[in-house]
Order: structure tokens, then sequence, then C-alpha cells
């Protein structure tokens, strides 16, 4: 088992530390803000974002409908039609999601426990032997993932 310190509690940090938990790892991660940042609209969600989000837990959290299935078209500046596919199939898959970024981020931390969360925490100094400065504090790492 690696003791991981985790850097940053968006969507990659997040991932990270679900992945590290089910594969035995001790976790922390560090955010600076206050909680999940739910500034932003909404992320698209090709095929291979799916993927990603079944292997994390959530898929099944994720609504594919109306959105697999709404036409799309790109055009040139002019206003020429160069193609029209619906969305999934304009991203290269069969389904397409659209998800408001805040709820995407709560889905993911609710998957790991509220102890390996550390919020309002501002990671100041990151050290080539595993050191993370975090406020006044020390701590040391066998992994140190900055995402």
């Amino acid at each position: 088992m690696m003791r991981v310190g985790i850097v940053g509690g968006c969507f990659a940090g997040l991932a990270a530390a679900i992945m590290f938990r089910r594969g035995g790892h001790d976790v922390s991660l560090f955010e600076k803000a206050g909680g999940p940042t739910f500034a932003g609209g909404a992320i698209s969600l090709a095929a291979n974002a799916l993927a990603c989000l079944s292997i994390l837990g959530v898929r099944d959290r994720v609504k594919t409908e109306p959105w697999s299935h709404t036409p799309a078209t790109v055009r040139t500046p002019a206003g020429r039609v160069l193609i029209r596919r619906t969305l999934a199939e304009l991203t290269g898959g069969r389904q397409y999601a659209a998800v408001p970024r805040r709820e995407l981020l709560r889905w993911l931390a609710d998957e790991l426990p509220h102890d390996c969360l550390h919020y309002s925490s501002t990671v100041t100094q990151v050290s080539a032997d595993g050191v993370l400065s975090v406020g006044d504090s020390e701590q040391r790492f066998d992994l140190i993932v900055a995402a």
C-alpha cells in the first residue's frame, strides 16, 4: 500500500483518488477551494468520457437522451454546411451527454470517504522526496499526483 497525495480536486484529481483508493492505497486529496468547485456550465461527454465514468462508478447517473440523437451541424464561417450528424455521431460514438459540471463533481466526490478530501488546503510546496507543504504542515507521500 502506498500513501498517495493528490493536489487538485477537480475531475482528474477526483478520478485519480477514486482509482487509487480502489487499488487499496491510502489517499489524501488537497484542494485549495472550500469544497467542490461548482462554477461553470455543462460538460460534454462523448463515448470515451462515458466509458471512463463507467470505470469510476458514476455512469449510471448520466442520461444520454435526448442528447445522443440531437442534430448537430458544422458550418463554415460563411454558413456553408460541412456536415450534419447527431451529437453522438459527431463525437464518434453512439452515445453523448451533457451534464452540469457541479453534478459530475459531486458524483465523483461522493465516491470518496470524506476523510480523504481536504478542502481549503493550499499546497505551497512539493519536494522531490515526496513531501507536500500544506499550510503550516508537511506530509510525506510515496507518490504525489498533480491534477
